[in-house]
């Protein structure tokens, strides 16, 4: 399936507890592999759960798979996580998700982007986010960055 191709099948919904196990592995896996930073083997499954506490989590799922999701903090605008399996990743799902977070989010979105994760920076920037300062230091340094509420703006 081509990269329009699977965009379009990819269906955007709210989470249900039977796909905890799957969005773990995705949580796992693709930080194992783009965040090579981090030592791969402090990286545990079970981090996704309080990654996303008391978070709205919309999954994306093609074909039957759950293939990513992303978490919202919805009292600050906030979109914590985004994340997409590595098989997967520039396939539109990304995009797709960040869409439909938009419906959940009452202004401008923000997040923030660690400052050695240039692949998402890049995602991030065409995509609208503009970067609005820096924080943290130079091991987690992280790029505070904003969505504008009218994409078109």
């Amino acid at each position: 399936m081509d990269r329009c191709e699977e965009a379009l099948h990819c269906q955007i919904r709210q989470f249900v507890e039977a796909d905890r196990m799957a969005l773990r592995l995705v949580y796992l896996n693709t930080r194992r592999q783009a965040f090579h930073w981090m030592n791969p083997d402090e990286l545990v499954l079970a981090e996704f759960d309080a990654a996303t506490a008391d978070e709205l989590v919309l999954v994306a799922e093609t074909d039957g798979e759950v293939v990513g999701f992303v978490s919202l903090w919805l009292p600050e605008n906030f979109i914590h996580n985004l994340f997409v399996s590595p098989g997967h990743q520039g396939r539109g799902i990304g995009t797709r998700l960040l869409a439909a977070s938009r419906d959940h989010l009452a202004g401008p979105a923000r997040l923030k982007c660690s400052i050695h994760n240039t692949r998402a920076r890049a995602f991030y920037e065409s995509r609208g986010w503009v970067v609005l300062g820096r924080g943290g230091d130079r091991k987690s340094g992280y790029l505070d960055m904003e969505w504008p509420q009218d994409p078109c703006s």
